[in-house]
């Protein structure tokens, strides 16, 4: 890797690309526990992205009868067939209750346990 130093900070940087090091910000480097943190805060966003998504287009696919009386849901899923079947406003505090507690626990899981919950709940829905 080719680097010069910065002349204020002494501080080596890279001149060119080609490290399988990751550079944040300003002259930071991060070891291989911090990458996948560094990937897994990210992959988190992604995550609720998708939920939010589907949580979207579940409700796009309701009938007009639902609107008017929510005991019309279409839904193949007992739970939420359940939920929906009470209105919109419990199903969007469930939905919020469920993204905010995944979201929690892609948070506090320790690196690769984390990793797999994130894909597999972002894969599931």
């Amino acid at each position: 890797m080719i680097a010069r130093r910065d002349a204020k900070t002494n501080v080596r940087t890279p001149v060119h690309g080609g490290t399988l090091n990751i550079y944040v910000g300003k002259h930071v480097r991060m070891n291989a526990e911090s990458k996948m943190y560094f990937y897994i805060r990210r992959l988190r966003w992604l995550m609720v992205a998708v939920f939010l998504v589907g949580i979207s287009v579940q409700l796009a696919g309701q009938p007009e009868a639902f609107w008017k009386d929510p005991r019309a849901v279409v839904e193949g899923k007992p739970s939420v067939r359940f939920v929906l079947s009470h209105g919109v406003m419990p199903y969007v505090l469930c939905c919020a209750a469920y993204i905010g507690g995944a979201f929690w626990l892609a948070s506090r899981l320790p690196g690769r346990a984390a990793q797999v919950f994130v894909v597999g709940m972002t894969l599931v829905h």
